[in-house]
C-alpha cells in the first residue's frame, strides 16, 4: 500500500482497489449471481461460504491487524493510523464489491448449487 502525508493526514493511494486486491487474493472472496440472487463468497475449498458484506469488512480489518507488517507500507505509519483511514473512508461498499469481484471471478454458477450458507460443487 502506497502511503503519503497530506499535512498531518495519512493518505493511502488507491485505497479501495488495494482493499479488494487483499479481499480477493489473500482472503479468497468472490462474487456470483445465481437464479437472480447475488452472492458474496469466501473460498472454503472446494466450496464457497456465502457471506454478507459486513463479513468482508470484518475479515479485512482482522487481516490488517494480523498482517500489518506484510502490507509493504512505504512510510512509517502505525496500525491505528491505517485503521483510522479505513474506518473514515469506508472503502468496502456493496456496489464496488459486486463490480470488482464479479469482473475478476472465475466461478461458473452452473458448477455449484446453493445449500444453506454454502455454494457446493455439483
Amino acid at each position: 500500500m502506497k502511503t503519503y502525508r497530506k499535512g498531518l493526514k495519512l493518505v493511502i493511494d488507491n485505497l479501495q482497489l488495494e482493499v479488494f486486491k487483499i479481499l480477493q487474493n489473500e482472503l479468497g472472496y468472490a462474487y456470483c449471481k445465481k437464479s437472480g440472487r447475488e452472492y458474496f463468497l469466501k473460498e472454503n475449498y472446494p466450496n464457497y461460504l456465502i457471506r454478507e458484506i459486513n463479513h468482508l469488512k470484518d475479515d479485512f480489518i482482522k487481516y490488517v491487524k494480523n498482517n500489518f507488517d506484510k502490507l509493504n507500507i512505504e512510510e512509517k505509519v502505525t496500525l491505528e493510523e491505517v485503521l483510522n483511514v479505513v474506518y473514515d473512508k469506508r472503502p468496502i461498499t456493496k456496489s464496488y464489491a459486486r463490480n470488482y469481484l464479479s469482473f475478476n471471478s472465475t466461478i461458473s454458477e452452473n458448477e455449484y448449487k446453493v445449500e444453506e450458507d454454502e455454494f457446493v460443487r455439483k
